[in-house]
């Protein structure tokens, strides 16, 4: 697993120990990235199910300012701590160890707000809906903000109060695009 591009291009990075997680493939990333074009500059991203970190790493990498990185599994932490210091990170990045319900509700709490939301959960906790109503619920995602879930191919989001305007399947995952629906 590598940073496809930016002033962290090519660096390796740590994954989590065990089974627990599941990386997003270099070919999805780089098409994430393709799509959202030149959005990083100075924005915040927040990698909900964050696993190594890779996402946040990749958007810092490409000239966003700040990343919150967050996952319950302790191994899923504890790798992206060594990637942080690997690539001479400091305050730009939070790492967080919580739930992600948990993790939301500090987030909103603190009135914290990003130009970019990634979700891709263990794919059997099927969380997307849950998240995105938090999301929503706690204005999480700036006006002109991007919220991308990667799922199982067959997962359905119900997505209320989203508007999905991209789809695209890599094998197995499914990549959607949302954009907050203003009513």
């Amino acid at each position: 697993m590598r940073i496809t591009a930016g002033k962290f291009r090519s660096r390796k990075l740590i994954s989590p120990e065990g089974e627990s997680t599941r990386p997003t493939q270099d070919q999805v990333k780089e098409a994430v990235f393709s799509h959202l074009g030149g959005m990083f500059d100075q924005g915040a991203v927040l990698d909900l199910f964050a696993g190594s970190g890779a996402i946040g790493f990749e958007a810092l990498s490409r000239g966003m300012k700040e990343a919150v990185l967050n996952d319950h599994d302790p191994s899923a932490v504890r790798a992206m701590r060594a990637n942080k210091e690997k690539l001479g990170l400091g305050d730009e990045v939070t790492i967080l160890n919580y739930d992600y319900n948990k993790a939301l509700k500090l987030l909103s709490k603190k009135e914290k707000s990003f130009d970019l939301i990634y979700l891709d959960p263990p794919y059997a906790l099927n969380a997307y809906d849950k998240a995105m109503r938090m999301i929503k619920e706690g204005n999480l995602l700036r006006e002109n903000g991007i919220l991308i879930a990667e799922s199982a191919k067959d997962t359905e989001i119900t997505a209320e109060g989203w508007d999905c305007y991209k789809e695209a399947k890599y094998g197995v995952a499914r990549i959607r695009y949302y954009r907050r629906r203003m009513e």
